[in-house]
């Protein structure tokens, strides 16, 4: 067995949702763990050859489980997004030549993130061929824009002059973030047997200091204890995540080679179908009452009695029930 917790140190994660920018991840992705392992591995240069060996083992371990708090709506834990406008720092005077490229991406984040069937596999194969098209035409591209011309024009000038600091734009930024009521959550491989690999994998940890953006800084640690996995790999399950396989770390170095921290990137993953421990076994007792509670808030006027509350659910029952033409 192998666990690996992970403490929120600010008790927030900062990390977009791979398919929609505009939403915080969650709950954490166990590929994103996994690249962050392998930027620690690459922190040390050359690497360490038991630590490479032991993320080689890890990426060939079946999807771990997860210890990590439910308990996040669009009422609680999400922070509400809003837009700010920051300093654009990779002003160029050549446009936008990566604009294309970079929709062809998303394309491709979009479609990995789904279920892979025979057809989305086939979408993937022809928009990863597109996405190598495009990245030639940047090349191209860029090599004709390494000398400046000898009669700029107006527009140019105006790119150029753009460059100074003072006159830098400001563009459109959000950076969703979540803020768990519980500030930990842990990785499980029950059936692993990480004995031959627990060193090299606990300085990797040790080195771990974040996992999504900068800001959202982490604790790594083994620890010698099961955890109670809150959601587990289920092929019917709710929760898509995104997971290591086999090759996963080649995938990653190779991906590091072409876009060197710089160009736009796509995680490579495989999806996993992930859901609550024991949801679908007939034996498991429920409770007759559901988890979907109405917060109702008090703007004015004198607080009520909690011993109203019967009464005030009955009025409320009335109304519903009255809305939907049943109550006379």
């Amino acid at each position: 067995m192998l666990v690996i917790e992970v403490e929120l140190l600010t008790g927030r994660y900062a990390a977009t949702q791979y398919n929609d920018r505009s939403r915080a991840e969650w709950p954490p992705h166990p590929a994103r763990f996994f690249s962050a392992l392998v930027a620690a591995l690459h922190d040390n240069e050359p690497v360490d050859e038991s630590e490479e060996a032991a993320l080689r083992w890890l990426e060939n371990q079946t999807a771990p489980e997860l210890d990590v708090d439910l308990d996040v709506n669009e009422s609680v834990g999400r922070r509400q997004v809003h837009a700010v406008f920051v300093p654009v720092n990779d002003v160029t005077i050549v446009g936008d030549p990566e604009a294309e490229l970079r929709k062809v991406l998303e394309r491709l984040a979009e479609l990995e993130g789904l279920e892979q069937t025979d057809e989305i596999k086939a979408k993937v194969a022809k928009v990863r061929k597109m996405a190598d098209r495009e990245a030639k035409k940047l090349a191209t591209f860029l090599e004709t824009q390494q000398v400046a011309p000898a009669n700029p024009s107006k527009e140019d000038l105006k790119r150029g002059t753009a460059l100074l600091p003072e006159r830098r734009n400001h563009q459109e930024r959000t950076f969703p973030v979540i803020i768990p009521e519980r500030s930990s959550f842990a990785f499980m491989w029950p059936s692993a047997e990480p004995s031959k690999y627990l060193e090299a994998l606990q300085r990797l940890c040790d080195r771990v200091t974040r996992l999504g953006h900068s800001s959202s800084l982490v604790r790594c640690l083994i620890v010698d204890r099961a955890i109670i996995p809150t959601l587990v790999p289920d092929s019917n399950g709710e929760h898509v995540l995104r997971v290591a396989g086999p090759g996963q770390l080649e995938r990653l170095q190779e991906a590091y080679n072409r876009h060197q921290a710089i160009d736009p990137r796509v995680l490579p993953a495989r999806s996993q179908r992930y859901g609550r421990p024991g949801q679908d076994d007939p034996q498991r007792s429920r409770s007759v009452f559901t988890d979907e509670w109405i917060v109702l808030e008090r703007i004015d006027g004198k607080r009520p009695l909690a011993s109203r509350g019967i009464d005030l659910a009955i009025a409320l029952r009335r109304a519903l029930l009255k809305g939907l033409g049943i109550w006379a």
